[in-house]
């Protein structure tokens, strides 16, 4: 048996795999959201209100400095924003939100990993988590 896991340890090594332990590496794994820019508005409430009720991923940005305040992700992006505002950590007069659409075949799972991978690059001064909500 240690000769049959040898061969086949030697095989996978050559196709970059190992056959006794699963490739986790989550670097390949495709984002949650479509590839391009974020839409971005600062009317959050409303009829005019462009930011739909829908599962994505946000971030606040900073109108005069244009950094990134914060990163987030939601089941409902609209009611999410709303909620910030009236917690005080979202100020229209002095941010706008980015906002992209879950992809439909991503998962709540999808969504927080591409959460991570913007807090991590981004590194937003408001977000007290490395996200994927704290528990990741």
């Amino acid at each position: 048996m240690g000769f049959i896991r040898f061969i086949i340890d030697l095989f996978n090594k050559g196709n970059g795999t190992s056959g006794s332990k699963k490739n986790n590496n989550r670097s390949h794994k495709k984002s949650a959201i479509a590839q391009g820019r974020m839409r971005k508005t600062d009317i959050i409430k409303g009829k005019n209100s462009p930011i739909p009720a829908e599962p994505g991923i946000y971030r606040h940005i900073n109108k005069k400095t244009g950094k990134i305040d914060y990163v987030g992700q939601t089941n409902n992006l609209r009611v999410r924003q709303q909620q910030h505002a009236r917690d005080n950590k979202l100020d229209t007069d002095i941010q706008f939100v980015e906002y992209a659409i879950k992809r439909e075949n991503a998962t709540k799972n999808d969504l927080c990993q591409t959460e991570i991978k913007h807090i991590d690059k981004h590194k937003p001064k408001n977000n007290k988590t490395k996200g994927g909500n704290g528990r990741r």
